[in-house]
């Protein structure tokens, strides 16, 4: 079973309507030069991982873990202001 969220397929707002008119568009047989509309040029490739407390975490991004966990902490505060009243 893959642990990916099923996201739906989002294009750039500046991608033509039909692929004729992409700059990448060769034409007669050969089509479009990237491969199609899985690796469009103008695909939004938007990737969750579901049930993953560090997916919004900003230290879990382009850099190793800085040891204790953000995530923890601020679910931590909100616990308590919300118990306190």
């Amino acid at each position: 079973m893959s642990e990916t969220a099923d996201v739906p397929v989002q294009y750039a707002r500046d991608k033509p309507k039909d692929c004729r008119y992409c700059f990448l568009w060769s034409g007669g047989k050969v089509g479009c030069r990237i491969g199609g509309k899985k690796n469009c040029f103008y695909l939004i490739r938007q990737e969750q991982v579901v049930n993953d407390k560090c997916y919004q975490c900003p230290y879990s991004k382009g850099a190793p873990c800085i040891g204790w966990c953000t995530a923890d902490a601020i679910a931590e505060i909100r616990q308590k202001r919300n118990s306190c009243g």
